[in-house]
């Protein structure tokens, strides 16, 4: 539907469309939730016609599409494929909101339990 037609300047413009796009793409590639978002490629969204989407209207980020097309998803930029925004971990809560993520993952309760580690 998307792919390589050229859209008119200002096509993008609103979320309507956008999310249009991404939920088609979701279609396309069998995905079942959006955490299912954190495994595409860049390439993939370009080769399904969202180029000129994301470049357009997010400067060519889609971590940042996704971010603004689904805003109710709690979204771990660490878990993407494509590296975290410079200067991301220097802020000591993306730090803190990560190690909190993993220690669920390992079912640590507690932090007392990261002493277990070896």
């Amino acid at each position: 539907e998307y792919g390589g037609e050229i859209k008119k300047m200002g096509y993008w413009r609103g979320l309507y469309k956008q999310r249009k796009f991404f939920d088609s793409l979701a279609t396309k590639l069998n995905f079942t939730s959006l955490e299912d978002w954190y495994q595409i490629s860049w390439s993939k969204i370009c080769q399904s016609g969202g180029l000129g989407l994301v470049n357009s209207v997010y400067s060519g980020s889609p971590i940042k599409a996704l971010i603004a097309i689904y805003p109710e998803y709690d979204w771990k930029l660490w878990k993407f494929k494509t590296r975290v925004p410079q200067r991301y971990w220097t802020d000591s809560f993306h730090r803190r909101e990560f190690f909190e993520s993993l220690g669920l993952e390992l079912g640590y309760a507690s932090f007392d339990r990261w002493y277990d580690i070896s």
